[in-house]
């Protein structure tokens, strides 16, 4: 139900999922705004690449972890908020870090992952 197909990037196949889905979204049409973005995840203690399809990508950003502050009133709206290491501010705006690590290791061990 993630899992929408695979790319070629520089010769190894990298397995494409939806980042609604994994967020507990319905789907959404591509638009000329969607993204694919290839990330690298530790897993197990292994390194795993993956490529994740947005509904866009606004600016890609390496933030400082010390700088994130906890999530206020995470237990209020009956949201997942073990996907989520903190919300901060860049330029005054909002900014939301997953946490890929956690969002994985969920599937891995709650669902099976299979094509669209």
């Amino acid at each position: 139900q993630h899992l929408l197909g695979l790319i070629d990037v520089r010769g190894e196949s990298i397995a494409v999922g939806d980042l609604r889905r994994l967020l507990g979204q319905t789907p959404a049409a591509d638009s000329p705004a969607t993204r694919i973005i290839v990330l690298s995840i530790n897993r197990d203690e292994n390194r795993a690449v993956i490529a994740l399809k947005t509904d866009r990508v606004i600016e890609v950003s390496e933030l400082d972890k010390d700088s994130l502050g906890p999530v206020q009133g995470k237990g209020v709206f009956n949201w997942d908020d073990r996907l989520v290491v903190g919300i901060g501010r860049r330029n005054g705006r909002f900014v939301t870090v997953l946490s890929l690590e956690h969002m994985f290791r969920d599937i891995s061990a709650g669902s099976k992952v299979r094509a669209a």
